[in-house]
Order: structure tokens, then C-alpha cells, then sequence
């Protein structure tokens, strides 16, 4: 049953995103789908850096005694069709460039969301496609919006897609240890070994002589050579979206959700992880290593320190996020995928959407 209670807001200025913190972050720690990706902090930084011209649209959510009880973080923006023209978007503030797993409504409650889908159908003359990226599979909100679309007189898509590894961790490193493939991890432990006896060898977690800039710019540094070295190019390249992950790690660090792990041999670095951590979940997001160290396999020597850390500190969850490198399936099997939703309205406009996403191979 709908709550009509529920009385919706738009913010549509920076000014008043700003003003959004503590409320938004306050909602975010209540619901189940909550997540790094959806703190206030790392939405209101993507907008600064990758909103461009494009119009904020975040809808608030309030009950009857005004307290917030749902956020859709979105924001309007023009897309070109192929042939020509041009459609309005409503898209997830953090939908492109930075990787954002896992985006979503900041709901927790059916009838709140069925509320927000009311509303955006009702003001359906302000936009002609509703694209909903990198949506968790574990999302109540996929449930709802799934369940309640074409009652409400959407035309709905959903399309599995980017594959995400992930380690429920247990309770012990022994447990752990003893599912992984033996010939496999008893190798890395020879690797380990080596290491420790010949050389002056360190693992550690956190900043560098205490300094967030200097860390930051040897995982830079570190990640940059590593994707030379393969040949492959890396948006750490690129001055905006440095910038964007020097002021995400800034705020990160004075909530306490950054981390950073480092394998140090005679007091260089010569692998490091670039990490978030939030309600007892790491999220690996990437990675550096010394080419000079690689036949002695720094980088997963450093996941085996990081992963046997975050189980010793009995953290839930180690999320490798998407891309289904080899590298990740050597700590474990367990994956799921993000979800891609489409709204859109029934006419020729539709067809037309629909069409020009088929030839862009967006949808299969």
C-alpha cells in the first residue's frame, strides 16, 4: 500500500547539495543497501568534478513529521540519439567515469520508493529515459522497481551486467585458507618466504609517515608504471579524475573510511592497495606494484596480508568490484553482477530510445 504521506522535495542547486550531509549520511547508515558508493561524500564530490552542464534532480523523500526517509540521487542530462536529436536522461549521480559499485534509491522502504516512482512518472514531461546503472543485485529497490513498473505505466528493461568478485569472509584466516586451491596458495607462500628470509620485508596498513599526499602519489605513481608496463592506458592520467580521487581520499580519511595497504621490502613500497572501508566492508578499488618485484609476485602477496587483515579485524565483506580479472579468482569463486534499469513511457519517443540503445549495443 502507498504511503501518501510522503511529501517529495527536488533539489535541483549545489548550494543545497552541500547543505545535504549530515541528513543524507544519517539515511544512508539506516537502510540495508547502504554503501560507500552512496555516501554523501563521494556523490557530492563526483558532481563537482563530472556534472558539467547537466541539472541536478534530487528527489527527498519526507514523511509526515519531515523526516527524511528517501533519496534519489539523480541529476538530468541530454543524450544524442544516433541518427540524430536529442533525449533527456535521468541518470544515478555517479553513473559514469569513477566506477561507482553500487549505486541505488536510498530507500529501505517499499512504499516510500512506489511514492518516488509516482512522482517521477507524474512529472514524466521532464524527462524521456530513466537509466538506473550499477544497481546490486542484493538491492531491495531492484525488487520494488521490478515488481511495481508496469502497473505504474512504465516500459521497463533490466540487463545484468558488470561481474563484481567478492570474499564473504569467515571467521578465521584458517577457514579461508583452507577453501582456496592448495597448490595455488602454498606457491604464493613459498613466494612470501623467499621474501621474508632474503630481504627486510613489511606489511602495513595505512598512510605513510602519516601523510595522505605522499601515499596517495606513490599509488599513483606505482599504478601508472604497472599499466605501462601492460601496455594499457589509466584514467590516473587524467588531471580531473586525479583530482576527483584526491579530494574522495581527503574526505575518506577524515571519516575514517580510507585505507591503504603496502608491502614495503628494504623500506620501499613495492605494492600497494588503494581501499575504502564502510560498515565492516572493504572495497578494493586499486591497485600498484614495483615491475622490478613482479617475479615475486608482490601484488597478490599483498592481497594475501590484506584479505587475512580484514578477516583478523572480523570485517564482513572484501569487494574487488567490477572487472573479472584473473588476479581476483585466485581468492575466490563468489560473484555476482550489477544491473542496468531502463524506464521509459509507451510511444513512438520509447521506440525510438529503445532503438538507438540496440544500435549502441547497450542492450543485447
Amino acid at each position: 500500500m502507498a504511503y501518501h504521506a510522503v511529501k517529495i522535495k527536488t533539489i535541483t542547486r549545489k548550494e543545497d547539495f552541500n547543505n545535504l550531509r549530515e541528513p543524507w549520511n544519517s539515511l544512508l547508515s539506516t537502510v540495508e543497501n547502504g554503501n560507500i558508493f552512496l555516501s554523501w561524500e563521494w556523490l557530492y564530490c563526483w558532481w563537482n568534478y563530472f556534472g558539467n552542464q547537466n541539472l541536478l534532480n534530487i528527489l527527498l523523500a519526507y514523511d509526515s513529521k519531515e523526516e527524511l526517509v528517501g533519496i534519489a540521487p539523480l541529476y538530468l542530462c541530454s543524450k544524442r540519439l544516433k541518427w540524430g536529436g536529442k533525449i533527456k536522461v535521468l541518470s544515478f549521480l555517479g553513473s559514469d567515469i569513477v566506477a561507482s559499485d553500487y549505486l541505488d534509491f536510498i530507500i529501505g522502504n517499499e512504499s516510500v520508493c512506489i511514492e518516488l516512482m509516482h512522482y517521477l512518472r507524474e512529472n514524466k514531461k521532464e524527462w524521456d529515459l530513466i537509466e538506473l546503472k550499477d544497481i546490486s543485485p542484493e538491492s531491495v529497490n531492484l525488487r520494488f522497481i521490478k515488481d511495481h513498473a508496469a502497473k505504474m505505466g512504465y516500459v521497463l528493461h533490466v540487463e545484468k551486467k558488470e561481474v563484481c568478485p567478492f570474499i564473504k569472509l569467515p571467521a578465521s584466516w584458517n577457514d579461508y585458507r583452507n577453501g582456496l586451491q592448495k597448490k595455488k596458495i602454498k606457491r604464493l607462500e613459498g613466494y612470501i618466504n623467499a621474501l621474508e628470509k632474503g630481504q627486510k620485508m613489511k606489511f602495513c596498513r595505512g598512510l605513510l609517515n602519516n601523510s595522505l599526499e605522499e601515499t596517495m602519489n606513490i599509488f599513483v605513481t606505482l599504478h601508472i608504471k604497472r599499466m605501462q608496463s601492460l601496455g594499457k592506458n589509466t584514467r590516473f592520467l587524467d588531471p580531473q579524475f586525479m583530482g576527483f580521487h584526491h579530494e574522495i581520499a581527503q574526505r575518506f580519511f577524515e571519516k575514517g573510511w580510507l585505507t591503504f595497504y603496502r608491502l614495503e621490502i628494504e623500506g620501499k613500497i613495492v605494492s600497494i592497495l588503494y581501499c575504502f572501508e564502510y560498515n565492516d566492508i572493504l572495497y578494493f578499488y586499486n591497485a600498484g606494484f614495483d615491475t622490478e618485484w613482479s617475479k615475486y609476485r608482490v601484488g597478490l602477496a599483498l592481497f594475501y596480508f590484506a584479505i587475512k587483515d580484514c578477516i583478523d579485524r572480523g570485517l564482513k565483506s572484501f569487494f574487488f568490484l567490477r572487472g573479472g580479472e584473473d588476479y581476483k579468482y585466485f581468492w575466490t569463486k563468489d560473484e555476482h553482477h550489477t544491473y542496468l534499469i531502463h524506464l521509459t513511457r509507451k510511444g513512438l519517443k520509447r521506440c525510438l530510445v529503445t532503438i538507438n540503445y540496440y544500435l549502441e549495443g547497450i542492450f543485447k
